[in-house]
C-alpha cells in the first residue's frame, strides 16, 4: 500500500508553508528509542525556523520543541535536547522512568511513488554482516525481498560458508511505503501497522539495483540490494521470524537463564551423534536467536584455533550444526514471554571431533 506522509498538521501548517528552497533538507527520521535495544518506530521530526516539531508517521500526533540544545526539569522528569546538523536526540529520566528518542537526518534522495513501483514482482538481494543484531564474524549472510506485489514481500535469508549454502529461512512480511516531500520510506511488519516498526528510507534507485538506509545498533547501516532473477533453493528453508525487531535480550537476563531443558550432556549427546568430522583443535561459536514462540534462527558463526585466533572448519560440520539447533524447542521460556533472545553454544573441537558445548 502507497501512503503519503502529510506532515503538514492543521495548527502548524502556516508554519510550514513559508517558502523554503528547493535544497532544503530539514527532516528528521526516527532512528531507534532506548540505545540499549534499538527499538524501532515511526516518527520524523520537521525542523523549521527556531523550532522542532516531532510528527508520528501519519498527523495524528505532533508535539513542538525549540530547536537548540537545552536541559529542564519538570515535575520531577528531566528532559534533555541535544540537537546536531545530522542528528536529534531527546531524553526523558525520572525517578522511574528513563526514555531516549534518536532522529537522523534523512538523505537527499528523491523519488516518485511511479519509480518505486518499478520494483514490484522483482527479487532484490544483500549481503548483510548480521541479522537480528546476532554476532556473526564467519558466515556469509544474505537477504532477498521479493515483492509479490505493493504491500507484500517474501524474505529470505541465506547463510553460507566457503560458497556452501547452510542453511535458508523464509517468512512473508506486509509492507507499507511512506513517501515525504519525494522521500521514500518503507517498512515491514507483521499484523497491524504500529509505532515500533523500523524505517528503511530509499537512497538509491538504479534498473538493476537501489539501496536503503537505516539505524540500528546506534549507527547509520546502508544495504545494496541487486536485482536477482534466480529464485533462492527450497532445500532446509525454515519458516523464522523475530517476534520483534529490536536488540533480543541476552539468555542470562532471565532467572534462570535460558538453555536446553535436558542440560549440557544431552545437548552434547544430541549433536555430536551424526556430526562430521573436521581437522584440527580449536572452538566453533554458533550465535542464534530464540523468538517468542521458542524457535530458532538467525545465526551467527565464529571460528577459533586454541590460541583464539579465526580459524576455518568443514563446513559440513557447521551445516550440521546449524540444521541441529535449529530443531531444538526445549528451552525453559519464561511464560508469556514477548521478546527474543541471543543464546550461543560454543563447541570444542579435539582432533577434529566435538567433544564438550558450553556454556
Amino acid at each position: 500500500m502507497i501512503k503519503t506522509l502529510i506532515l503538514f498538521v492543521s495548527l502548524i501548517s502556516a508554519t510550514f508553508c513559508q517558502a523554503q528552497t528547493k535544497t532544503e533538507n530539514d527532516l528528521y527520521v526516527a532512528g531507534y528509542r532506548n540505545e540499549d535495544f534499538n527499538t524501532p518506530y515511526l516518527g520524523f521530526i520537521k525542523k523549521k525556523n527556531d523550532s522542532l516539531y516531532f510528527l508520528s508517521n501519519d498527523e495524528s500526533r505532533y508535539s513542538a520543541l525549540p530547536s537548540h540544545n537545552f536541559e529542564k526539569d519538570t515535575l520531577g522528569i528531566k528532559t534533555k535536547l541535544i540537537v546536531t546538523d545530522n542528528k536529534i536526540a531527546l531524553y526523558y529520566t525520572s525517578d522511574e522512568y528513563n526514555q531516549d528518542y534518536h532522529y537522523f537526518k534523512v538523505e537527499n534522495a528523491e523519488f516518485t511513488i511511479d519509480q518505486v513501483r518499478e520494483i514490484k514482482g522483482k527479487r532484490y538481494t544483500a549481503e548483510l554482516d548480521k541479522v537480528a543484531m546476532i554476532p556473526n564474524r564467519d558466515l556469509k549472510i544474505q537477504r532477498e525481498i521479493y515483492f509479490l506485489d505493493s504491500s507484500n514481500v517474501e524474505i529470505t535469508y541465506t547463510y553460507s560458508l566457503n560458497n556452501k549454502i547452510l542453511y535458508t529461512e523464509r517468512e512473508n512480511s506486509n509492507l507499507e511505503v511512506f513517501a515525504s516531500d519525494n522521500k521514500v520510506f518503507f517498512s515491514f511488519y507483521d499484523g497491524e501497522l504500529s509505532l515500533n516498526n523500523r524505517l528503511y528510507q530509499l537512497t538509491n534507485l538504479q534498473k538493476d539495483k537501489f539501496s536503503f538506509v537505516h539505524y540500528a545498533e546506534t549507527k547509520k547501516i546502508v544495504d545494496v540490494y541487486t536485482l536477482n532473477s534466480n529464485k533462492n533453493p527450497e532445500n532446509n528453508t525454515s519458516s523464522f521470524k523475530v517476534c520483534w525487531d529490536h536488540r533480543p535480550y541476552e539468555y542470562y537476563n532471565y532467572e534462570p537463564d535460558i538453555k536446553y531443558i535436558h542440560g549440557n550432556n544431552a545437548l552434547l549427546e544430541r549433536l555430536i551423534k551424526d556430526a562430521p568430522t573436521t581437522k584440527g583443535n580449536g572452538f566453533i561459536t554458533i550465535h542464534f536467536a530464540i523468538n517468542c514462540e521458542g524457535k530458532v534462527g538467525r545465526f551467527g558463526l565464529e571460528q577459533m584455533d586454541t590460541e583464539y585466533k579465526s580459524a576455518s572448519y568443514n563446513p559440513e560440520l557447521i551445516k550440521y550444526l546449524i540444521q541441529e539447533i535449529s530443531k531444538i524447542t526445549e528451552w525453559n521460556l519464561p511464560e508469556k514471554i514477548q521478546t527474543d533472545t541471543h543464546r550461543f553454544f560454543m563447541f570444542k573441537v579435539t582432533n577434529g571431533k566435538i567433544t564438550e558445548v558450553w556454556p
